[in-house]
């Protein structure tokens, strides 16, 4: 975990999780969530736009490769019309 991850992370919970937080199950519940999102779902552009989960399982490159895949497929579909 990172500094910016840990200085950050205050700050997004008491603008995005408080306003939800009546009570400690629904806390547990929407921290959870959050932190699903950030790891899982959320692209950051720090890390070539990779999920942290995708960097941590080492699937930077595969990711990437596909991508330019797609670009350069796209591409060349756009030039043929």
């Amino acid at each position: 975990m990172g500094p910016l991850y840990i200085d950050s992370l205050p700050r997004i919970i008491s603008l995005i999780c408080v306003p939800k937080l009546a009570c400690l199950e629904s806390s547990e519940k929407v921290i959870s969530e959050w932190v699903d999102y950030y790891n899982n779902r959320r692209l950051h552009e720090a890390l070539d736009n990779i999920t942290p989960a995708d960097m941590y399982l080492g699937r930077k490159e595969e990711i990437l490769t596909q991508r330019q895949i797609t670009k350069q497929k796209t591409l060349a579909e756009r030039k043929a019309n």
